[in-house]
Formats: C-alpha cells, structure tokens, sequence
C-alpha cells in the first residue's frame, strides 16, 4: 500500500494530508457522507466516528503510521552477535520505550501500531537499516464479544 517512507519525509506528507483535506473542506466535504441507490442513507454513527473514518479513508493513519518506519538497534552494543531471541527482546524493550503514541480524541478503545514497517508484515525493527525479523498478523477471533460483554466475562467463562 505505502513504499517505506524515511521519516525526513514526514513534514511534506502532513503538508500534502493538510493540503487535500483544505481542499475537500472548500468545496464543502468537512464530513463523512453516506448514499444509497435511493438518496442518502440514515445516519447512525456519531460525529466522532464519522469524522475518524472520513481522516482514515483519506490515508491520515496510514501516512503518520509511514512517518516513523521503525526503531534503529544500531547502537545497541553486540546486537549483531546475540541470539535471536535476545535480539527480539532487545527490539522489543526499544519499541516499547521509543514507538510514537496515537491516541485520537473520541476513540473507545485506543492503541495503535505506530510504526511503519509493520504494514509490511516486519517487527518494526531495523539494524544497519534493514529489518530484523518478519513478523505475522493476528486475529482477534469474537472480538465482538469482547466489546459486548467485557474481558471480565471472558475470564469466567475461560
């Protein structure tokens, strides 16, 4: 979807977003819209979640996600002989202490994969500047259960 973005890049991919959303509010589409076959549909969700899913369509998420490709171990002292499992950790406890946080105003459950190289499957990890690891996507299997009933619920019924 995105080519690896370095993040000297970052300010003129904000400028384009801003840009192109200045744009789209000029001509009078500062908000989600919804139509149908029949005309426009009933609108059911709240401004809050209209107007984040108008900024994730137009690439927003994904852009600032871009910015930050990953985490460099280059100064890391023997990264390249450690084990393997040494290396994750060691990238792990670095992710966790230097990842940018995204937290977006009026989002129920908050969390975020910051960093750009994971979109492409990679621990979000790199030395000499290339990754270290792949990584594997997950499923949340009854995720709506979760949302409904609470992990609270999950944990007695286990």
């Amino acid at each position: 979807m995105y080519g690896e973005i370095k993040s000297g890049n970052a300010p003129i991919l904000f400028e384009t977003f801003n840009s192109a959303m200045g744009t789209l509010k000029k001509k009078g589409y500062t908000k989600m819209q919804f139509f149908a076959v029949n005309g426009k549909r009933p609108v059911r969700l709240s401004e809050q979640t209209r107007q984040f899913a108008f900024e994730s369509l137009n690439h927003r998420y994904g852009k600032e996600t871009c910015a930050t490709p990953a985490v460099a171990m280059d100064d890391v002292e023997g990264f390249a002989a450690m084990t393997e499992l040494e290396k994750y950790d060691a990238g792990i406890e670095r992710i966790v202490m230097e990842a940018p946080l995204r937290i977006c105003e009026g989002e129920k459950v908050s969390g975020a994969a910051t960093l750009g190289n994971a979109i492409y499957h990679r621990v979000p990890i790199t030395y000499k500047g290339k990754a270290v690891f792949s990584s594997v996507s997950h499923l949340t299997i009854d995720f709506e259960t979760v949302l409904k009933k609470g992990i609270s619920f999950i944990r007695k019924t286990a």
